[in-house]
């Protein structure tokens, strides 16, 4: 067993799960003065998945089966509000 391993196994030991992440943050700008929150989370191992996008205006929350279903609506709407090229929507 190295280092690391018991040093996590230990950290679970004493009850500091939180300290694992669950899911994804990102930020993006639309403006000098103006920043888009985005998380993506797993609500169990398997999915499904929650997209949360904290916009200064609303927040808009939706659902995935896979978490690249998730991967590409980000994508959507990060490339939407910063005034950029739509992705495709397959990728090959």
């Amino acid at each position: 067993m190295s280092y690391v391993q018991i040093v996590y196994s230990r950290a679970n030991l004493r009850g500091t799960p939180l300290a694992i992440p669950r899911g994804m943050v990102s930020y993006f700008n639309i403006g000098p003065y103006a920043n888009v929150r985005v998380e993506l989370e797993a609500l169990s191992p398997t999915g499904p998945y929650r997209l949360e996008v904290d916009h200064p205006a609303k927040r808009i929350v939706e659902y995935f089966n896979t978490p690249f279903d998730a991967l590409l609506r980000h994508a959507e709407i990060e490339s939407a509000l910063s005034g950029g090229p739509l992705p495709q929507t397959k990728i090959n």
